[in-house]
């Protein structure tokens, strides 16, 4: 667990949001030089997400949209997630060296939480 939380020179790290319908916003440092191809596998642990670049010939590949003009990217996670997914802005770090975008969804940086099963999205 330790070693999650050193950062190495060449990662960049941002602040990402989970929206409450399921969807990843991805800033453009993060999505445009590590996404070339707006497509990504996505891993999920008990503690973090990690999304993996992927090619145009990848099956099954998670959809990067294109949300602005500047080039910030959204894709649904729920598909990985489920419908427990937590809602709220997190700390997001790309991993150079493995070349990956890490969430840590333990630990948001804002008002991150997970919806109740009660509770009805805005």
């Amino acid at each position: 667990m330790a070693e999650r939380s050193r950062l190495r020179a060449d990662d960049v790290v941002a602040t990402v949001e989970i929206t409450p319908d399921g969807y990843l916003r991805v800033p453009v440092e993060l999505a445009v030089p590590n996404f070339p191809n707006d497509r990504c596998a996505g891993l999920r642990t008990d503690d973090m997400l990690a999304l993996l670049p992927a090619t145009v010939y990848a099956p099954n590949a998670l959809i990067m949209k294109q949300r602005t003009l500047a080039g910030e990217r959204s894709v649904l996670i729920r598909e990985v997630w489920g419908d427990d997914h937590p809602v709220g802005t997190f700390v997001a770090r790309w991993q150079a060296a493995r070349r990956r975008l890490v969430i840590e969804h333990g630990a948001p940086s804002g008002a991150g939480t997970a919806p109740s099963p009660t509770q009805e999205a805005p």
